[in-house]
């Protein structure tokens, strides 16, 4: 029987906007601070012989009618807060220099350009990740290029070199001290933030190694790899402690975190969970791998792996349909036991792991492949896809059948591709994608 998938709006809005807000600000501030008794004719001149700022907004929606409209943009005299009419079409207000509200059948969404465009870029970003003092992101791009950029200044504080193919992950460690990289050059490197040095560099994948993921401080590391293997690796002895899976087809993504608790709870009798059965012998360069669960991505499938029990079946398999293309992101909500999986065709899954036999929801806004998916609290999703979108969608619940809806759109890419984004726990968001695009929002 075929899912019935829901179809989210798209809203999308002039890239440039916030320049206009700023742009006749000035004029408006420029006016008020002259010494003169004149001063309100002259702002009242000032401001009716100059054309109203504007810019165009659009929402889209899969077999309806394109609706766009022109938002004008008033300064009303002695008023800070300017004036946004794009009546008949939208209802829109002002919310500060780069952001404003849309509201659409009683939802409302925010607009939001980015804070920051970084001109430091000419290839391909594939991976990103933040320092946890949000002070530094590294950036893993085409050709070998790892890039250690000051977050505030845009500047380029170190470029490591070593690799021989694409970056495709990079990650701190949570020390921020210590970098971890990976490309399709088969190699795994530990880099030295402080000083750049590259003491560790893990070999044995034999095809081109797909994503990472760093366990509890670090002592451990995993990967994946298009030879269908996850290894776990001790870091201080540069050795593959043992191999997750051996699977015949490419592994794309993982996702590590901890097994949900009220799933263990509900299943205490599955003698397949680490926490419920008697406790086996693990490898002593293993560090603080018991109660984590590791989700594997292949085409058409994922796999849950209990990393305190070697050897085992997985506990989780998921399966889509062949009718659909194939796998493309991945992320874990381990407070609300739920899985999320996007496709190459645009349609993003939601899974409960108590009941795998199909997802409890399908979402899709177009067919553009979702290149990267990001839990946040309270049931929120952070999207990117490979047109330019960069959105934030929420769950809710009425009379117990959950919905979505769209809260955020993230505005700035002008249609170039997303390949990654990072999101902190203070809300900051920087993504980047094709030709060095590279830019930073708060969420």
């Amino acid at each position: 029987m075929t899912q019935t998938v829901t179809i989210l709006p798209q809203y999308t809005c002039q890239s440039d906007f916030p320049i206009d807000f700023s742009i006749s600000q000035e004029k408006v501030n420029a006016t008020t601070t002259e010494n003169s008794s004149n001063k309100d004719q002259k702002l009242t001149a000032s401001l009716e012989n100059s054309k109203p700022p504007s810019f165009w907004i659009s929402k889209y929606k899969e077999n309806e009618t394109p609706t766009h409209g022109k938002v004008q943009v008033i300064f009303n005299k002695g008023n800070e807060v300017p004036t946004l009419n794009a009546e008949p079409e939208f209802n829109v207000h002002w919310l500060n220099s780069n952001a404003f509200e849309l509201t659409d059948n009683d939802n409302t969404i925010i607009m939001k350009s980015y804070d920051k465009n970084y001109k430091i870029q000419n290839k391909n970003i594939n991976s990103i990740d933040i320092s946890p003092l949000e002070s530094l992101m590294v950036t893993g791009e085409d050709d070998a290029v790892i890039k250690l950029i000051e977050i505030d200044t845009g500047n380029i504080r170190r470029i490591f070199e070593g690799h021989y193919g694409d970056i495709t992950k990079v990650r701190f460690f949570p020390s921020g001290q210590v970098l971890l990289t990976a490309g399709t050059d088969l190699q795994i490197k530990i880099w030295s933030v402080l000083d750049g040095s590259c003491p560790v560099t893990l070999k044995g994948h034999t095809r081109a190694i797909t994503d990472t993921a760093i366990i509890s401080r670090g002592r451990n590391v995993l990967s994946s790899s298009k030879d269908g293997s996850v290894r776990l690796w001790e870091c201080g002895s540069s050795s593959t402690i043992r191999k997750i899976c051996q699977l015949d087809k490419p592994i794309h993504k993982i996702a590590l975190g901890e097994i949900n608790k009220e799933y263990l709870t509900k299943n205490k009798n599955n003698s397949s969970l680490s926490s419920s059965s008697s406790e086996v012998t693990l490898d002593p360069r293993e560090v603080e791998t018991r109660g984590k669960v590791l989700f594997v991505l292949t085409d058409h499938t994922f796999y849950g792996y209990d990393l305190g029990q070697p050897n085992q079946d997985p506990i989780f398999v998921g399966h889509q349909g062949i009718d659909h293309s194939p796998f493309s992101a991945i992320a874990y909500d381990q407070e609300n036991n739920k899985l999320y999986t996007g496709n190459e065709e645009g349609i993003i899954a939601i899974w409960d792991l108590n009941q795998l036999s199909q997802p409890i929801q399908l979402l899709k806004r177009n067919n553009t492949t979702i290149t990267s998916l990001h839990v946040l609290p309270n049931h929120g999703i952070l999207v990117t896809q490979g047109d330019g979108q960069l959105y934030l969608c929420q769950m809710e619940e009425n009379n117990e059948h959950p919905y979505c809806l769209i809260k955020k759109e993230f505005v700035g890419s002008d249609l170039e591709p997303w390949y990654d984004a990072c999101i902190t726990s203070s809300g900051t968001i920087i993504a980047g994608g094709r030709n060095g695009l590279l830019q930073k929002y708060t969420l």
